[in-house]
């Protein structure tokens, strides 16, 4: 039975992964930094970025709702261009810090 059990809390993992890279999309989505979402983007145009923040917050580099900020500045600025400060990415930050520390400490 400890293949079955390691199977299953492989599954569950991956679904919550999965369900935290759905809530980082929404929140991104909100953001839709460039207007790409309203201007009819696909709907997956910023999951990559998504997965890179989420890779941030899992790896325990980010530690603050600030440095958070500076990364999402960071891994926007890579991909679209230098317009993307950690002031301008600040309340994207804001609210993802705040959904990413509400979460059990056994989801992450």
């Amino acid at each position: 039975m400890p293949g079955r059990r390691r199977r299953e809390e492989r599954k569950a993992k991956h679904q919550r992964i999965a369900e935290d890279l759905a809530r980082l999309r929404e929140f991104i989505h909100a953001w839709d930094p460039g207007g790409l979402i309203a201007g009819g983007a696909p709907e997956n145009e910023l999951d990559s970025e998504g997965a890179q923040v989420y890779g941030a917050l899992t790896s325990e580099a980010v530690q603050s709702e600030a440095e958070l900020a500076r990364r999402i500045a960071a891994i926007f600025r890579r991909t679209f261009d230098s317009s993307f400060t950690p002031e301008n990415c600040a309340d994207v930050a804001r609210s993802i810090w705040r959904w990413w520390q509400e979460r059990t400490p056994d989801q992450s």
